[in-house]
């Protein structure tokens, strides 16, 4: 399937959203976003018509169970936080998997942070920003705290650990992934028992899901609601970050400043940041010449922040 086709199977979408979508029939689409993956095939399209500036969200390979837990993360992430801070869905046609919202007047942290390389932004606004929309976040679906059962992440971890000596798949630097992987249990027990926050978790906290720009941040992207400790969510957080750029220690104490609660404030940080760096870690191939660039890139950050979280000797 090409581009082309997508949009116009997103555009088909539009009577089945209601009344005040079939008048944006006849608006250009501008694409946002669009993978073209065998079995995650995506699309996101901003339509202006008029007064209204919407966007249409279509997700042809997604279960409709998944497309509707989905939105109904969204819907409660919103109902918590306003429209300030998570994009107000218009309609939802669960069956054809696509969704309208209204369009925000913001771009992704994960952009803002590539023009601060260069000097154009300031990384410790962006990430206090993004630390103030995650502390609120996850304050306003606080549950009762309960003590930390690490055993479930840990026989993922182990299972990772046996891939790896086994070869399938191998990765770059095995020794050293080998080495990391044997501290994860010690990690875990150093956890056991103590108490953890529970609360609402965004799924998939990453750089290109919070989006930042003059009238606010906002939360897109919501996974299926789960009840879990917040260290979930500020993990593939701070390694989606802290694998891709390098702005040294400001930026980070910037972004726990926004979030209100220190670093050391949960147990459970210190064993699942980690286990999600092996599992990224898994994901890069072994030989030079198979990786992209963008894998290239991720490599160095992902062996830069292993020497910061795991006792490594050269």
């Amino acid at each position: 399937m090409t581009e082309q086709e997508l949009i116009t199977r997103a555009m088909a979408r539009l009577p089945h959203l209601g009344a005040s979508a079939k008048k944006l029939s006849d608006a250009t689409p501008r694409v946002l976003s669009c993978r073209l993956q065998p079995g995650s095939t995506r699309i996101v399209l901003r339509l202006l018509a008029g007064t209204q500036d919407l966007v249409l969200k279509y997700d042809p390979d997604a279960t409709e169970e998944a497309f509707s837990e989905r939105a109904t993360a969204q819907q409660f992430a919103y109902d918590r936080l306003g429209a300030g801070m998570v994009p107000a869905l218009l309609s939802v046609d669960v069956k054809g998997r696509s969704a309208l919202q209204h369009h925000v007047n913001a771009r992704p942290a994960h952009e803002l942070l590539d023009l601060a390389e260069v000097g154009l932004d300031a990384a410790p606004d962006i990430l206090r920003r993004c630390g103030r929309w995650l502390g609120a976040y996850h304050n306003a679906t606080l549950q009762p705290a309960r003590k930390i059962n690490p055993d479930r992440m840990l026989n993922w971890a182990k299972s990772l650990q046996n891939k790896v000596e086994t070869r399938a798949p191998d990765v770059p630097r095995r020794d050293l992934f080998l080495t990391c992987a044997a501290q994860i249990p010690a990690m875990g027990d150093r956890a056991r028992g103590q108490p953890t926050r529970i609360a609402a978790s965004h799924g998939d906290m990453h750089l290109r899901n919070l989006l930042l720009g003059p009238d606010g941040c906002f939360g897109i992207d919501f996974e299926p609601l789960a009840k879990v400790p917040p260290a979930h969510d500020l993990a593939r957080f701070l390694l989606r970050y802290g694998t891709w750029f390098d702005f040294g220690p400001e930026p980070l104490a910037a972004f726990w400043d926004g979030y209100g609660t220190p670093r050391d404030t949960d147990a459970a940080l210190g064993y699942l940041l980690p286990i999600l760096l092996l599992e990224d870690w898994l994901s890069i191939p072994k030989r030079k010449e198979d990786r992209s660039p963008k894998q290239q890139r991720r490599l160095r950050g992902i062996l830069r922040m292993a020497a910061e979280v795991f006792v490594v000797r050269d």
